[in-house]
């Protein structure tokens, strides 16, 4: 009969509940690391500081202090990134 009917939906990203645990480097022992603990409604997970080589594991050691990206991917593909900031805990004795 002609009639046209249209209908706008949101589609809202999958933001997975995520904690993100930074162990500083200690002075420069390059002994830092990373743990992300997903909740796994979409598992499996990778995960990656680069956005391209995904691994696995949940945790990145033998890290230096800084600015990291973390790339959680999930079994849909949908990518995740979270900023972290990996402290250096170097206490200087006086």
């Amino acid at each position: 009969n002609g009639c046209i009917s249209s209908r706008t939906f949101k589609l809202a990203k999958h933001c997975p509940q995520t904690t993100i645990i930074a162990r500083p480097e200690v002075c420069t022992l390059k002994d830092g690391s990373i743990t992300v603990n997903v909740v796994p409604d979409y598992a499996p997970y990778s995960y990656s500081l680069t956005g391209n080589a995904y691994q696995s594991a949940n945790v990145f050691n033998a890290l230096i202090a800084g600015n990291y990206k973390v790339y959680v991917k999930d079994k849909a593909g949908v990518v995740n990134i979270y900023d972290v900031l990996l402290l250096n805990s170097c206490t200087v004795a006086t």
